[in-house]
Formats: structure tokens, C-alpha cells, sequence
């Protein structure tokens, strides 16, 4: 599908950033598959999950890495009323799309996208509390550059709970975890290369690419070669989950899965670390029905959490 994006700057490659990135990558939303075959279901499930009230990350690096581990406290600001006891909710959201440092109206993809940030906001604070977690796996904000992004990224940490935010197509203004730390608000915390702890609840994952095997898109010769590089990126963080029991979740921009369920490479390899769910975004609303995303394939269980497939809506996915 031809880039729906209407920037000179995308046209022209100049929010070609950080890495190559072919034409099949400049899409805007609505992402769309090459099939509208869809054949799988919908399936729930839970594992067992206990923990206390999540109070901030530490990074989980594989062994060897001497990369030192950073504590990462929850945003310090009253704490608002958990429902049910102390206990901690997972959500999850993707492809926010936030512009309000860059002039990038959504609505031009569809009236569903009117107020769309007033509408997420609105949903957030009704869902989420103060000690939850919320996953939201990529295309955050249009803009270009970091600073430019500051005011997308400042809206998201005032609201409710500890943010794990990680880098999809869109994400240009996407920097070095140092830059990008030393800006966000303390309550986001970025996910690149390693795994993230949060009490019983461990987060890895990665944006991934299109997966050849699962053509979702058309892809170019330019897509493989960075499909293999966000493998072993995606490896990277696998390795760095931790081996005592609790709740693994991996986070993905693009979708690991095609829409009647065939697993892709991404999946063959995460078997092995038995996570309890799999979260992912990408592909936004049109003329196919993405039911499908949502299933389970060997105790792992597939959400498909693009915020327009949402309502804009954060999706509880883990509460126990």
C-alpha cells in the first residue's frame, strides 16, 4: 500500500532516522494486510500472578553485560485509589499517534480519529490507576526530532501509572536511552535491548520489522536486512528476562502472528521463555477484520492493541 503520509519530510526521506528505512516503513495509518483471510479466534487466559504495589523498574541485562542497572521510580504525585485491594493491573495500548509538537491531524485517516487524544485521555483515567503498568508498544508521536516529541511524551507521563514505552516505524524522534531519559517524565520508562522488572511482572520485547514468512505488507530487500537486525535485538531481550517464576510479557510494535494465527519467526524463538501474553500493534482499522490477532498459541497468549482497534481505550491484560 502506497504512504498515506502527506509531509514533504516523508516523501523526501527526511525522517529517515537512526537507520535505513525503506518506503515500506513511511506508511501511516491505516496499516493494511496483503489477505483479509481471517480464520482465528479469540481466546482468554491467565496465569498465576501475585505482587505487591509496583513502586519502579530495574533493568534485567544478560549475563556478561556490564552495563550497570538503573532504578526507575514511579512518578512522585498523590497516589489515586486501586479498585480492589493493592492490587496491580497490566494495560496496554499502541500506536497513539500523538502530534501536539508536529502538525499531523489523525482525522485525516478517518472520522474515528476525531479527538482522538481527548478520547484516550478520557478512557485512561477511567481504566488505569497511579500503581498500574501500562505497556504501549510503539508509534507514540509524529514528530521528528526528540524535542519536538517532548510535549507528546509529557501528556503521556501525567497520566496514571509507570509507562513502558518502546519504538515503532513512526517513532523518528526516538534517541539514545540516555537522551531519552534524561527528558521523559519519571514515570515512562524506555525499553531497548534488555528487560524491564517490575516486582513479579517482566517485560522484554522489541519493534521487530515486517516478517517475511508472514507477509502482512509487501516488503523490499531493504525490510529483510532490518528484519534480521530487530531479531537479534528481539534475542537480546529475551535473554535478558529473569529465570525466577512470575509474569513474563513480551511487547512488539509489528505483529509476531499473521491474522489467521500462523506463528512467525519471532515466535519460534520466544517459546522457550513460556511468556504468559504477547502484545503488538502496527495494522490500524479498515476493510479487515483483526479478530484473528487475538489468540493463543502455546500457552502464550496474542493481543492485538492498536489504540483505534481499542476505542482508544487502555486493554487490561493482566490482573491477578
Amino acid at each position: 500500500m502506497p504512504c498515506m503520509c502527506t509531509s514533504t519530510a516523508c516523501r523526501s526521506g527526511a525522517w529517515q532516522t537512526w537507520e535505513t528505512t525503506p518506503p515500506s516503513a513511511m506508511r501511516g495509518p491505516p496499516s493494511r494486510p496483503l489477505s483479509s483471510t481471517s480464520t482465528g479466534t479469540s481466546t482468554e487466559s491467565t496465569s498465576p500472578w501475585s505482587s505487591s504495589r509496583i513502586s519502579g523498574a530495574r533493568s534485567s541485562l544478560p549475563t556478561g553485560n556490564t552495563s550497570s542497572s538503573r532504578s526507575l521510580p514511579t512518578a512522585n504525585r498523590p497516589e489515586r485509589s486501586w479498585r480492589e485491594g493493592n492490587r496491580v493491573k497490566v494495560f496496554a495500548i499502541a500506536d497513539l499517534h500523538l502530534s501536539f509538537g508536529a502538525d499531523k491531524p489523525m482525522d485525516i485517516f478517518g472520522a474515528h480519529w476525531e479527538n482522538h487524544a481527548e478520547r484516550l485521555k478520557t478512557a485512561w483515567l477511567e481504566e488505569v490507576c497511579e500503581g498500574d503498568l501500562v505497556l504501549i508498544p510503539g508509534d507514540i508521536s509524529w514528530s521528528l526530532k526528540l524535542e519536538e516529541a517532548r510535549k507528546d511524551l509529557d501528556f503521556i507521563g501525567e497520566l496514571p501509572g509507570t509507562k513502558v514505552i518502546m519504538r515503532g516505524n513512526h517513532d523518528y524522534w526516538w534517541s539514545s536511552l540516555s537522551k531519552l531519559n534524561a527528558v521523559v517524565h519519571e514515570s515512562i520508562v524506555p525499553l531497548q535491548n534488555t528487560a524491564l522488572v517490575f516486582g513479579d511482572i517482566a517485560v522484554a520485547g522489541s519493534r521487530l520489522w515486517l516478517d517475511p514468512d508472514l507477509r502482512l505488507e509487501d516488503i523490499t530487500p531493504a525490510d529483510k536486512k532490518i528484519w534480521e537486525r530487530e531479531l537479534h535485538r528481539f534475542s537480546l531481550s529475551l535473554k535478558a528476562l529473569p529465570e525466577r517464576p512470575g509474569t513474563r510479557i513480551i511487547m512488539t510494535h509489528y505483529p509476531p502472528i499473521s491474522l489467521d494465527g500462523k506463528p512467525g519467526r519471532a515466535v519460534q524463538i520466544a517459546r522457550k521463555y513460556h511468556c504468559h501474553t504477547w502484545v503488538f500493534g502496527h495494522m490500524h482499522l479498515g476493510d479487515v477484520d483483526y479478530r484473528g490477532f487475538n489468540c493463543t498459541i502455546d500457552g502464550t497468549r496474542f493481543v492485538f492493541v492498536s489504540s483505534d482497534f481499542l476505542d482508544f481505550r487502555p486493554r487490561l491484560i493482566v490482573d491477578e
